[in-house]
C-alpha cells in the first residue's frame, strides 16, 4: 500500500477486490497518474495543515484566473484555510439567509412574513414553533378603515391575492369573494390572460431601489408596495448607495405591502385569506378565482403557507393538523351570534338572613347554575389555559373566556369560564384536548354548588337588589351579558342576632340595634316606643304600621313585590302592597337609640345616601310632614328630657322650648363627599338610664309620596 515513505507502491486490494500488485499509486494522481503529477499528490497527501487543499484541485487563487484580486491567503487573499470546506463555509457566509416567505415567522431570519391586521391589534391563527402562519384574520373595529401590512418575499414574481369570506370558510366559493389581486411581476411578463393590476416591476432596477406602487384602491387595485428592495445581507448605507451586491444578495425582490381594508358596518362580519400565488400558476383570471380555490390552493401553486385542513397550516407541523381549525375558529355570521339559550339559577344552600321580614342571601355566596348558551363555538375560538393537566388546543389564544359570570353588583369582579369548564349540553364530561368543542354545540355550565369568593358589598344597589351577569364573547366586539334573576343578598355574614352594628354606628345589615330595652331611658322617661320596644327583624311589615325597611344595607321606605319571581328562589312578602295600602303621606321611621358615653347636649349625625335637600325644614307649621316637602325627616331626642328636635331645621327655628316637638337643633352641616355631618344642640344632657349608658334617639323617617324612592346606607353618632 502507498506511504508517504514508499508512494509508488502497488496497492493490495483485499479480498473480492482486484488482484495484489495489479495497480499502482500513480493510478490515483491527476492527468491519468504518473509523471510531475506526483509532487502534487504527495502535497495534496501529506499536508498535515491543508490536506485536500484547493489549489491542488485547481481552485485558482487570483480572480479572475489570471488575474490580481487575491483570494487564497497563499497570495494574500480573505480566504483563511485552503480546503475547499474553508471555501465553501467562508463563502457560504457571505450570502443572506433566505427570507421568510408570507405566512412565515424563522426567528433567524430578519423578516417577518406575518402580516399586522388592523387598528388596536387582531386575532389570528398561529403556531407557537419556527414556522408561523396566518389564516382567518377578524378585524377587532368592524367600522374603522382597518389597513394591513407585512413583508413580501419573492416580492417580484406570482400574484399576491387577498380573498374575503363571510363565514371563514374560503373553500366555499359561494361565501368568498377575490377582494384584492396584484401582479408582481413586470407589466410585459405578466399573462394576457390575467386582468388584474401590475407592480410594474422594472427588470433594470433590480439592483436598486424599485418605485413604490400605490394602488388605487378601485376594484381589485388595493394593495401598494414600497420598499421595494434587493434581499441584502447588509442594507447598510454606503456613499449614498447600497454596497456593491458580489455575493451580499439573493436575486429576488422583499418589499412591504398595504392593504386598503374599507370600512364595513357593525351588522357585517367576515375574515380575510391571503394567498401568495407562484407565476407558474396564476397566469389567468380562473386561476385565482374562488371557484378555483378547493382543487387548487395546493403546496405546488402557492409561496404562501399551505392548508392541509384549508386553514393555512404548514405541511412540517404535524403536531396541530389533527385538528380542524374552523372547529375552533371562525368567524361570526351577520346571521348568528352567541346568545344565552336558557339559564336557571338557584341558592344553594349556604343559609340566608331576614331584614325586615325579606329572607337574604349570604357571603360566601355559592349557587347552582344550568347555563346553556347557543352559537357561542362558532363564533369564538379555545384560549390555551391548562386546568390540571387537562389542555385544549392552544394555537389560538385570547386573554377573554368565552363564558364568564360577572359579580360587578356584589362588589366582586369577573369570574371567567374556560372551554375546558364547559361541555355540549347533555354530555357527562366537559371539553378536553380529545374533546373538543365543535361549532354546532350548544355549550353548557352546569354546576349545583358554583361559588365565589370575591364578594365584598359594601352598599347594594337600591332595593337590596343585585344581579349575577352572563357575558359571552364573540372575537369581534366587547361582551354581551344577559342578566340573572335578582338575589337579595346581605354582605354581613352573622349567624343569629348578628354584631354587625354597634352603640354609635348603623350600616343597616341587622335590625339588633333597632332601639332595643338594653337602651331603656332613665326611670322617669317613658319608654319609646311603647308598648314594646323589640323589632322582630323575621316579621313581615304590614299595611298602617310605622316601620321603616332595612334591606340589602340599606334603609328604604317598603315597596317592592319581594313574592315575584324575578326574586326567586326565596321569594318574600309583597311591599307593593304594603305601600299601596298606606293613607297618603304615611310616615315611616327607623328609630335607634345611640349612647353618647358620658352626659352630652352635643354631638354630631353622620349620614350617608340622603341629600341635604330632602330633610331641609320648611318654613314652621307644627306639620312634621308636611314642613318636610323633600320627603325625609332626620329627628333627634333626649329621653324623658327634650320633644324630638328637626336636624333639618337651624337652631332655634321656630323657638328654643326643647322641651317642645319638632324645634330646630341644627347648628351647622359638613359635606363630605357622598356624606353629610351634622351638628346639633339639643339644650338638655342625655342621662345615666342606671346601667352606665346615656341613651340617644334618633328617628330617620321616609314619608310616602316624596320619600318612597329616598334611601340611607349608614348613619353614626359622634361626639362634638
Amino acid at each position: 500500500m502507498p506511504s508517504p515513505k514508499t508512494p509508488l507502491a502497488a496497492v493490495s486490494p483485499g479480498p473480492g477486490k482486484l488482484p495484489a500488485g495489479t495497480v499502482t499509486a500513480s493510478a490515483f494522481l491527476f492527468l491519468g497518474g504518473g509523471g510531475g503529477s506526483s509532487a502534487a499528490l504527495l502535497a495534496h497527501i501529506t499536508d498535515a495543515v491543508d490536506a485536500h487543499m484547493a489549489s491542488a484541485i485547481g481552485v485558482n487563487p487570483f480572480y479572475p484566473p489570471g488575474g490580481t484580486i487575491p483570494v487564497l491567503s497563499s497570495v494574500g487573499g480573505p480566504v483563511d484555510g485552503e480546503s475547499v470546506l474553508d471555501f465553501i463555509n467562508q463563502a457560504k457566509d457571505l450570502f443572506p439567509i433566505r427570507p421568510d416567505k408570507l405566512g412565515f415567522d424563522n426567528l433567524a431570519v430578519p423578516n417577518f412574513g406575518i402580516p399586522a391586521w388592523g387598528l388596536g391589534g387582531s386575532r389570528g391563527a398561529y403556531t407557537n414553533g419556527t414556522n408561523a402562519v396566518f389564516s382567518h384574520f377578524i378585524t377587532t373595529n368592524p367600522a374603522a378603515v382597518v389597513p394591513t401590512t407585512g413583508t413580501l418575499y419573492p416580492a417580484d414574481r406570482g400574484v399576491l391575492a387577498v380573498y374575503f369570506s363571510t363565514d371563514g370558510d374560503f373553500l366555499n366559493a359561494g361565501t368568498t369573494t377575490l377582494y384584492s389581486a396584484l401582479w408582481l411581476g413586470s407589466t410585459a411578463n405578466k399573462p394576457v390572460a390575467l386582468t388584474c393590476p401590475s407592480a410594474n416591476f422594472d427588470e433594470t432596477l433590480r439592483e436598486g431601489l424599485q418605485l413604490n406602487y400605490v394602488a388605487a384602491n378601485v376594484g381589485l387595485d388595493k394593495t401598494s408596495l414600497t420598499f421595494r428592495l434587493p434581499y441584502l445581507k447588509d442594507y447598510t448605507p454606503f456613499g449614498g448607495a447600497y454596497v456593491a451586491y458580489d455575493v451580499n444578495f439573493f436575486s429576488y425582490q422583499l418589499a412591504t405591502f398595504s392593504l386598503f381594508q374599507v370600512a364595513y358596518g357593525a351588522g357585517a362580519h367576515g375574515s380575510y385569506l391571503i394567498v401568495h400565488w407562484k407565476e407558474t400558476y396564476a397566469d389567468s383570471d380562473a386561476t385565482i378565482a374562488p371557484a378555483a380555490m378547493a382543487a387548487n390552493y395546493l403546496v405546488g401553486n402557492v409561496y404562501s403557507a399551505y392548508p392541509p385542513d384549508y386553514d393555512a397550516v404548514p405541511v412540517d407541523t404535524a403536531g396541530i393538523q389533527s385538528i380542524n381549525r374552523r372547529y375552533v375558529f371562525r368567524d361570526a355570521l351577520s346571521a348568528t351570534v352567541p346568545s344565552v339559550f336558557s339559564w336557571t339559577c338557584v341558592e344553594s344552600p349556604v343559609g340566608t338572613i331576614s331584614l325586615s321580614g325579606v329572607a337574604h342571601y349570604r357571603s360566601p355566596m355559592s349557587f347552582g347554575t344550568d347555563l346553556r348558551v347557543d352559537n357561542l363555538v362558532g363564533n369564538g375560538w379555545l384560549p390555551g389555559v391548562t386546568p390540571s393537566g387537562a389542555l385544549l388546543p392552544a394555537d389560538f389564544v385570547t386573554a377573554r373566556n368565552p363564558v364568564s359570570y360577572d359579580f360587578t353588583d356584589f362588589g366582586g369582579t369577573l369570574e371567567g369560564l374556560a372551554y375546558y369548564q364547559l361541555r355540549q349540553t347533555g354530555a357527562g364530561a366537559t371539553y378536553t384536548n380529545t374533546a373538543a368543542p365543535l361549532p354546532a354545540d350548544q355549550v353548557q355550565h352546569l354546576d349545583p354548588a358554583f361559588s365565589y369568593l370575591g364578594i365584598s358589598v359594601p352598599h347594594t344597589p337600591t332595593g337590596g337588589g343585585a344581579r349575577v351577569l352572563v357575558n359571552v364573547y364573540r372575537p369581534e366586539t366587547t361582551a354581551s351579558g344577559t342578566s340573572s334573576l335578582l338575589f337579595l343578598y346581605n354582605s354581613w355574614p352573622q349567624t343569629g342576632v348578628g354584631t354587625s352594628s354597634t352603640a354609635t354606628f348603623e350600616p343597616f345589615r341587622d335590625e339588633r340595634f333597632r332601639y332595643l330595652s338594653a337602651f331603656a331611658p332613665i326611670p322617669t322617661a317613658a319608654i319609646e316606643p311603647a308598648p314594646a320596644d323589640l323589632y322582630l327583624s323575621a316579621a313581615a311589615i304590614v299595611a298602617g304600621s310605622r316601620d321603616a325597611q332595612v334591606i340589602g344595607d340599606q334603609l328604604v321606605y317598603p315597596r317592592v313585590n319581594y313574592s315575584l319571581a324575578a326574586y326567586h328562589p326565596l321569594g318574600g312578602p309583597n311591599y307593593a302592597a304594603v305601600l299601596a295600602a298606606d293613607v297618603a303621606s304615611h310616615l315611616r321611621l327607623h328609630r335607634r337609640a345611640y349612647n353618647t358615653g358620658i352626659a352630652r347636649n352635643t354631638g354630631k349625625i353622620r349620614i350617608r345616601g340622603l341629600a341635604l335637600s330632602a330633610f331641609t325644614g320648611a318654613p314652621f307649621t307644627g306639620d312634621p310632614i308636611a314642613d318636610h316637602p323633600g320627603g325625609a325627616i332626620l329627628f333627634v331626642k333626649v329621653p324623658g328630657a327634650s320633644g324630638f328636635l328637626d336636624l333639618g331645621r337651624a337652631y332655634g327655628d321656630p323657638d328654643l322650648n326643647f322641651a317642645l316637638d319638632f324645634r330646630g337643633c341644627q347648628t351647622g352641616v359638613l359635606v363630605s363627599g357622598p356624606e353629610l355631618i351634622i351638628s346639633y344642640n339639643t339644650s338638655f344632657f342625655t342621662g345615666d338610664n342606671g346601667a352606665g349608658e346615656f341613651p340617644l334617639f334618633m328617628d330617620i323617617g321616609f314619608v310616602k309620596g316624596a320619600g318612597t324612592g329616598l334611601s340611607v346606607d349608614e348613619v353614626e353618632w359622634l361626639p362634638p
